[in-house]
C-alpha cells in the first residue's frame, strides 16, 4: 500500500463516519444504505448528493463545525460550542429522530464524534 492509498482509505473512512453521524443514509436512494444505517455505496458520490437532502440546519451545523476547525478550535470544543446553538439542537433532533431503534419509537443514541 502506498502513502496515497493510505490517505485515500483514511479519507474514505472519515466520509463514511460523517455519513453515519449525519444520518445521510436516511435520505439515500440506496436501500442497502438505509437497511445498514450506513453508506454501502460510493461514499464520495453519496456524500455530495445526500448532504443536500438533510435539513438546512444540519448542513449549517456541519459547515460551522468546519469553520471552527479552520479557526484551530479543537474538535471536541468546537462540537461542544455548537451543542449550545440552534443548529446544534437541530442536528441532535435530526440525529435522534433518524436513529430511533427500529420498531420501538424510542430515541436514538447520541452521535459519535468523528475524528479528523
Amino acid at each position: 500500500m502506498t502513502k496515497n492509498d493510505s490517505v485515500s482509505a483514511s479519507d474514505d473512512q472519515t466520509l463514511r463516519n460523517w455519513t453515519r453521524n449525519m444520518s445521510l443514509w436516511y435520505v439515500c436512494d440506496n436501500a442497502a444504505c438505509r437497511r445498514a444505517r450506513a453508506c454501502r455505496g460510493n461514499v464520495d458520490h453519496c456524500f455530495g448528493r445526500n448532504v443536500q437532502r438533510v435539513p438546512q440546519e444540519v448542513r449549517e451545523w456541519f459547515l460551522m463545525l468546519g469553520e471552527l476547525q479552520r479557526d484551530q478550535v479543537p474538535f471536541d470544543e468546537a462540537w461542544a460550542r455548537l451543542d449550545k446553538t440552534p443548529v446544534g439542537e437541530a442536528f441532535h433532533q435530526w440525529h435522534t429522530s433518524t436513529n430511533a431503534p427500529r420498531g420501538t419509537g424510542g430515541s436514538g443514541a447520541a452521535p459519535d464524534r468523528v475524528s479528523r
